[in-house]
């Protein structure tokens, strides 16, 4: 729960410290007193928009406080808050943000500096904020699939879920097909011209790097003569002649030998002259082959030339490098494929397509069938709370409207749901948004939160002046729905009725000063003569002894 709200330097409030209760707390105070500055100043610290015009006048910056405590951290929160790097204490949560005038924003959860929207994220969890905009919000119709959702989320949400991602993969397999039908139109226009490349390409036998080979090759072919005599000089010199390298080096061994008699330590010099000799065997043998490997057929000079021309041309077209024009070969034979079988592509895609659009459409059916039940009990449901609120014949209603065509098709389904009311025997039924009374639309709305309240989960609910344009009976209705609504969740409502005020377990009063320096804003619990004295002047305007009894009567009924 919301235990406590620091402000400072925020619009009229110089510095603000409020402690929250428990149960059905209420805010009063005269208009302009400054009741909604508190709610927008506890929206800071929960990540809503803000700026430096909020700062108070003469002041460097503002800062919001908003402390909750908890018995238990839900498992939503404490995973967020994990993802960020908060150790979470028994302590409880400290959000908190400052707004600098230079514009420069600061938020943290217990002293861990996070972003905005992180801060939104968890402050999202943490309180529901509802005002005249949820007013709006109910009058949309497009807001009406989302509730009826969220009131049936336990059975609704993983069907949901499916369709959308069924949605995702039936959209991206309709993309694919309308890609591939733009894709076989531009490229049958160059279906020629592949074919003049492939052909081009396919009329050379080659592998990748032959230019490199045939570049070698050829500069070989055009020095054959120096290459071949130098060979043969090489061998002759090393084995071939009488006067051979090999020749001097037996010598050479047939004098060791000789010395080894004498000196057996030679003997190693021996092995290293024979491993010598042999690796000069090598040598001569290599160039001896190398020389008969070497071609003086100016024939095959000119064919390795003209192949490399080729080559080069190809590459200068379809490269740089020969693995290049492989690979654009390759490109070509599957382009061509797929015109020539653009008929097979299309049936085979079209097919993919088609069994895509059953299974999202038969899961549309299935979430559709399910919604149909959520949304029965969810109007029967409304229809006890409207009673509830003294609004006895009124009569509320959902209407389903089946959308299967294809241009129908979204992530939420094939469903287009409206909620209808009426508020008179004998009335039709009409769509929300063509109620007139502000009053009758407060008491909907609530009625609507009454019933999905289940999804608040661990929230603190905050009113924004629900009462507008009801008194009397319903306002004692409504009283008493929020009363009951507090009883497993902390509630804090902004109202200027004395019967929904007098039955809050807490009573605040904001008071508006003037002081040397301008008007500040004053905020102070209310113990039970204070809170008479409220609830007399928001009866009469004063604080006469009938306004007073009355107000000590109705106080005393509704804090027992």
């Amino acid at each position: 729960m919301l235990a406590e709200l620091n402000i400072k330097n925020y619009a009229l409030i110089e510095n603000l410290r409020i402690e929250f209760q428990k149960g059905f707390n209420v805010i009063t105070g005269e208009t302009g007193a400054g009741k909604s500055i508190i709610i927008n100043a506890l929206m800071q610290a929960l990540g809503a928009r803000g700026n430096k015009d909020m700062i108070k006048r003469g002041k460097e910056r503002l800062v919001v406080q908003a402390i909750f405590t908890f018995e238990g951290l839900p498992e939503d929160i404490s995973d967020l808050i994990s993802g960020l790097g908060v150790d979470y204490e028994n302590s409880g949560l400290i959000l908190s943000r400052e707004i600098h005038k230079s514009g420069r924003n600061v938020c943290r959860i217990n002293d861990i500096n996070i972003t905005v929207n992180d801060l939104k994220k968890i402050g999202d969890k943490l309180v529901d904020i509802h005002s005249q905009r949820d007013h709006n919000l109910i009058l949309n119709k497009e807001e009406h699939l989302k509730i009826l959702d969220m009131y049936g989320k336990e059975k609704i949400y993983d069907i949901l879920e499916s369709v959308k991602e069924l949605h995702g993969e039936w959209k991206r397999i309709k993309r694919e097909k309308e890609n591939l039908i733009d894709s076989i139109a531009k490229e049958e226009r160059d279906l020629d011209i592949f074919r003049f490349q492939l052909k081009e390409i396919s009329s050379i036998e080659f592998e990748v790097r032959e230019d490199e080979n045939l570049e070698k090759k050829i500069n070989i072919m055009g020095n054959a003569e120096i290459l071949f005599k130098n060979a043969s000089a090489i061998y002759e010199i090393l084995y071939g002649s009488d006067t051979s390298v090999q020749d001097m080096i037996g010598e050479a061994l047939k004098n060791i030998q000789e010395m080894e008699k004498a000196d057996f330590s030679l003997s190693q010099y021996e092995d290293r002259l024979n491993e010598i000799n042999l690796n000069m065997e090598d040598i001569a043998y290599y160039f001896r082959d190398y020389r008969e490997m070497i071609s003086f057929d100016d024939s095959e000079l000119n064919k390795s030339q003209d192949k490399l021309n080729k080559l080069n041309a190809l590459k200068r077209k379809y490269g740089p490098e020969l693995e290049d024009v492989l690979e654009f070969k390759k490109t070509l034979e599957e382009n061509i494929d797929k015109l020539e079988r653009k008929d097979a592509y299309l049936d085979e895609i079209e097919k993919k397509l088609l069994k895509s659009r059953e299974a999202y459409e038969n899961k549309s059916m299935e979430l559709r069938k399910v919604r149909k039940e959520a949304g029965k009990t969810f109007a029967d449901n409304i229809n006890r709370e409207l009673k509830a609120l003294s609004m006895k014949d009124a009569y509320f209603s959902i209407i389903f409207r089946e959308l299967n065509e294809e241009k129908n098709f979204a992530a939420t389904g094939l469903d287009d749901v409206e909620f209808l009311i009426r508020t008179n025997r004998g009335d039709e039924d009409k769509p929300l948004i063509k109620i007139a009374s502000g009053g009758e639309i407060s008491r909907i709305m609530l009625a609507i939160k009454s019933v999905i309240g289940k999804s608040y989960g661990m929230k603190t609910l905050i009113f924004d002046e629900i009462d507008t344009g009801i008194s009397g009976l319903a306002a004692t209705s409504v009283g008493k729905k929020l009363k009951e609504i507090s009883k497993d969740i902390q509630l804090i409502s902004i109202t200027h009725l004395p019967q929904i005020a007098s039955m809050a377990d807490n009573h605040f009063e904001v008071i508006k000063e003037g002081t040397s320096e301008g008007n500040v804003t004053r905020f102070k619990y209310l113990d039970f003569d204070q809170r008479v004295e409220a609830l007399a002047n928001m009866i009469d305007g004063g604080q006469t002894k009938k306004s007073l009894d009355h107000a000590r009567e109705i106080l005393s009924k509704n804090i027992k």
